[in-house]
């Protein structure tokens, strides 16, 4: 048994030069096909990430201006400046207004909320949390208020200046102006 062994171990079989090649070949090739499809995989997995952050920050975004501005009372609209300023229903004032990307300020839909003596910049907070509009992605609208219905016209969720998603228009009834 032992001498079978030492035969087996002293042969001189095994894989030739031209095998050899051509598994590092074939392996080689394989590697080439793995490394040029994991950025493309990368890149549609980071597109898919986006738009689904995206489609929850809009969703957010609705919910929170139905909140705030279902029940509010002493609506009014400045075009000039983009905010809609109200009293809600606990009776403090606020506004909400829209910051642009050309401003040191995160851009997005603000909310701030004041007293009639105080009004300085600390009430100041995006209507969705930082996190809801995490990586560069933000919100902007513009409001229109008119026979106890909000319109919010071109509600759109961009990243940096690029539209994801975008809602062209949404209606909120004020609870407060039914009859």
């Amino acid at each position: 048994m032992t001498k079978r062994i030492r035969t087996r171990l002293n042969s001189r079989g095994g894989f030739s030069f031209a095998e050899m090649l051509m598994a590092i070949l074939i392996l080689l090739m394989v590697t080439a096909v793995l490394a040029a499809g994991i950025p493309t995989a990368a890149s549609a997995y980071s597109k898919i990430v986006t738009s689904a952050n995206a489609q929850v920050l809009l969703s957010t975004t609705m919910t929170r201006l139905r909140d705030e501005l279902g029940t509010a009372k002493d609506i009014t609209v400045n075009d000039a400046k983009n905010e809609i300023a109200y009293t809600s229903d606990n009776g403090s004032k606020s506004k909400i207004y829209i910051v642009g990307s050309d401003v040191s300020q995160k851009p997005g839909i603000y909310i701030h909320e004041y007293t009639d003596v105080i009004e300085d910049d600390t009430f100041n907070r995006l209507l969705v949390t930082t996190e809801a509009s995490n990586k560069n992605l933000h919100t902007t609208c513009a409001f229109d208020y008119s026979g106890g219905v909000v319109t919010v016209t071109g509600l759109t969720v961009l990243n940096g200046d690029t539209t994801v998603t975008e809602i062209d228009t949404f209606e909120i009834r004020i609870l407060t102006d039914r009859t």
